[in-house]
Order: C-alpha cells, then sequence, then structure tokens
C-alpha cells in the first residue's frame, strides 16, 4: 500500500494513517473517561444548562408569536450580495423565500408534532434546495445550511412551508427546515420510547447501509451514519425470517419510515447484517474509542454544516462522542462554551506554554480554535498531531518557522496536520491559535 502513497504534508508518513500507531506512539489509554452514570450526569446536565434540548421536555401548545420568533431566528434577513447558480440574487429571489415561511398561515395557537427522521438529511434556514454563495466561484459553504440530521432523529415539528413541502423542526441540538418526504409524524410515547430504549445498535461505522429489500423498498439500502441509535426487536418478538431472508446472520432492529399516504410513523422490523460496523450498547469512552472512531473518517470529503453527504469539523467530534453516548452541541462556537465538559483556557498562553500545556495534554483530548475543532492524537518526534476535517490550511516552506512564502493545503476532507508548521487563514500558527482543550465529562 504504500507504494501508492503520496503525501502532499510535510512530516506525515503512511503509517501514520493508522489509528494503531498512535494508540502505540502516544501512549494512548483504554481508561475509561467516564462510566455510564458519569456520561448520563454530563448529558443531564447540558441539558439543564441549555447546551443541548431534550425535546421530550418541551411543551406542546404555543403562542403564534413564539412560534414566529423561533423561525425568524434562523429564517433571518437574507443578504442581496448572495449568489445562486452564478447569479446575484434579487429582489424577487428573497421575496419567494420569505414568501414560503409562510408566517402568516402560523395559527394564533399552534400546536407542535412529535416526529422523527426517517432519512438523513439537511437542515436549512430556508426552506428551499437552492445553496447561496458569498460569491460566483463558491461551491462549498452554502449560507443556507445549518446542519445535517440522521435517521431516527426525534424532532418536535412546527410549522409548515407555504409550499406543503417543508417542516420547521428542533432537534436536541439544531433547529431548521427540513424537507417533509424524510419526516414521519408520530404519538410523542412511541417515539421517546424508541429513542430512549436500552435495547439497541450503535452505528460505530462512518457509515452503513441496510440490506437491499427487494420485498419493502423503504428499508432497501438506507445510509445510517456513525452514532445513531437502532432500537432493537426483543428477543421473544423476533422473527425466524424477515422479508423472504434468514435472520441468523443479522441483527433484527425496528427502522422508522414513513407512510407516503399520509405521513405518518410507522416502525418496520428490518435486518443489520451482523458484519456490519455496530455495537449492542454504547462504546466504552476511551482516549482509545475516540482515536479509533475519528480514523473511520479519514479521507472522508468536507461538507460544511453537512453539505455533500458529509460531515464539517464539529460534526465529526459530534459523531465520534455519540458512539459513547455523549451528546454536545452541533456548532464549534457552542461546544467550546467554557461552562461545557472539563476546560483548560489557553487565551493568553505564550506558544512555549501551549507547548508544555501539549507535552502533558492525553490524545483524544478536543482542541479548539476560533471557529474550528480538532483532535489531538499526541506528540510524536517534537512534532503535535491532530486528526481534523478541514477545508484547508497554510503550511510553512521550511518546517517549524515561518521562513518563506506559506502554501496552501486544499484538504477539503479529515485529515493529519502537525501543528508546529501549520497556519490559519489569517497567517497564525497552529499551536498560537488554540484557545482551549476540553474533555466533555
Amino acid at each position: 500500500m504504500e507504494k501508492h502513497f503520496n503525501s502532499t504534508i510535510p512530516e506525515i508518513t503512511h503509517e501514520m494513517l493508522n489509528p494503531e500507531f498512535w494508540i502505540r506512539h502516544s501512549e494512548t489509554s483504554s481508561r475509561i473517561i467516564g462510566c455510564y452514570d458519569k456520561i448520563e450526569s454530563f448529558n443531564n446536565k447540558s441539558i439543564s444548562t441549555n447546551h443541548i434540548k431534550d425535546i421530550f421536555d418541551f411543551k406542546i401548545q404555543y403562542a403564534k408569536n413564539e412560534v414566529v420568533d423561533l423561525i425568524l431566528s434562523i429564517s433571518g434577513p437574507i443578504k442581496k450580495e448572495m449568489y445562486r447558480n452564478g447569479l446575484k440574487l434579487n429582489e424577487e429571489d428573497i421575496k419567494k423565500l420569505q414568501t414560503n415561511l409562510a408566517i402568516d398561515k402560523i395559527p394564533y395557537n399552534p400546536v407542535v408534532k412529535y416526529g422523527i427522521i426517517t432519512y438523513r438529511t439537511v437542515v436549512k434556514s430556508y426552506p428551499t434546495d437552492d445553496k447561496f454563495f458569498d460569491n460566483k466561484e463558491e461551491y462549498v459553504i452554502d449560507r443556507l445550511m445549518e446542519s445535517a440530521i440522521n435517521i431516527c432523529e426525534p424532532v418536535l415539528v412546527f410549522h409548515e412551508s407555504y409550499d406543503k413541502e417543508w417542516y420547521f423542526i428542533e432537534s436536541y441540538n439544531c433547529k431548521g427546515w427540513v424537507r417533509k418526504k424524510y419526516l414521519a409524524i408520530g404519538n410523542k410515547n412511541d417515539i421517546e420510547e424508541y429513542t430512549k430504549s436500552e435495547d439497541f445498535l450503535i452505528v460505530t461505522g462512518r457509515r452503513i447501509y441496510t440490506n437491499y429489500n427487494p420485498i419493502d423498498k423503504r428499508t432497501s439500502l438506507i445510509p445510517i451514519d456513525m452514532g445513531v441509535k437502532l432500537r432493537l426487536v426483543e428477543r421473544n418478538c423476533i422473527p425466524n425470517e424477515v422479508d423472504d431472508m434468514d435472520v441468523l446472520a443479522s441483527y433484527v432492529i425496528y427502522l422508522p419510515v414513513r407512510n407516503e399516504k399520509n405521513g405518518k410513523l410507522e416502525f418496520v422490523k428490518t435486518l443489520i447484517p451482523i458484519c456490519a460496523d455496530v455495537k449492542v450498547g454504547f462504546l466504552h469512552y476511551t482516549e482509545e474509542n475516540i482515536i479509533k472512531q475519528s480514523f473511520k473518517f479519514l479521507g472522508e470529503r468536507y461538507g460544511w454544516g453537512g453539505d455533500f453527504f458529509s460531515r464539517d469539523c464539529s460534526s465529526l467530534v459530534l459523531d465520534v462522542l455519540k458512539t459513547m453516548g455523549v451528546y454536545i452541541p452541533r456548532n464549534t462556537s457552542n461546544q467550546s462554551d467554557e461552562n461545557l465538559g472539563i476546560v483548560k483556557k489557553m487565551n493568553g498562553l505564550k506558544v512555549y506554554q501551549k507547548k508544555n500545556f501539549l507535552d502533558w495534554l492525553h490524545p483524544g483530548s478536543i482542541l479548539y480554535m476560533k471557529g474550528h475543532v480538532m483532535i489531538y492524537l499526541g506528540k510524536y518526534n517534537e512534532e503535535y498531531y491532530i486528526i481534523h476535517d478541514t477545508i484547508g490550511f497554510y503550511l510553512s516552506c521550511i518546517c517549524k518557522t515561518k521562513t518563506g512564502d506559506l502554501k496552501y493545503i486544499k484538504a477539503n476532507g479529515v485529515t493529519l496536520t502537525p501543528m508546529s508548521i501549520a497556519y490559519t487563514t489569517s497567517g497564525q500558527n497552529y499551536i498560537d491559535a488554540l484557545i482551549a482543550s476540553k474533555i466533555f465529562i
């Protein structure tokens, strides 16, 4: 394999692309960072401090102005200097978007419904598939992207768009507009029971798929991302076969599907192959597992807000931690809040002090710069390494110093980076740019 390897980044070797390299050389520990009770306590505290939400504790009766304010907090003013399909937005374009919000259609006392996502989709700040960019050449950062949301995610449904193709929803860590066809409306108790079941599979692979199903297309080749919980069918309810397939070599789960006639939720027995990268129950919350899980994304293309059927820097960290039962906010700024988790603030420290701190820091710790999050891998041959999902960064042409021109690395994906020679777009060295390290517990 090494003969096919080409490193565009100095001090990255082929063997470093294997998580076992870092587990061996960085003294990564298999000790438990937090047991189940401690993780549950962390999650409950995150809810109580409003870092994440328990949607099942929400009220379902709202005043009209409350729903209007909620929608407008996401569907804010659009700048005319944005571009769509290479063309500058005009007043008519913006008016159509605002009309589709259907603000005037919100009833005086709207009743919120419960739903569950039935197919991975994006969450937009406006109900449209169009992508809006800051200039004609941009194609990565769609300014209407809020997040991506996975199958099995419970949501509150507040409102329907004017064209009746979109719902405005809120999940535990994001809100915005999702395509109606990827969501099923259901009973709160049924959805809560499914979501909080203690008998579940956790998807530990980057992405798995259900088997091809010629009997029920609703469950055929469904993509399921890392961190998704799939409720297992109770042992006494497991049939001998599902859709003409023997269950011996499969897990039998309940998969949420949407009844296309009425949009209602159904739970359908579905098979997950025993060979799939899944686990019964959560992974142990260890440094070793954080690194192993993060490397499953290595080489995946960058997707701003979850676009491109992919992830960005904060959702990579989020999905890794979900496999261990740790739930954190969606965006980097909220994740880095000093009141969340065990935080070491690094603002004001000199570079040598930050290096001294990195010498002490455990691999698997989460590192933050302004607007960016990374997973620390450790120190090797006097260099500090991270794995992160990034559009790109600059490298010093002469290692360890900023002598000469900086070379831009158009990463556009999950990659490894030596911190001493990496620079931000503003020309600041990665180590100097660190503002905090964190353990979510």
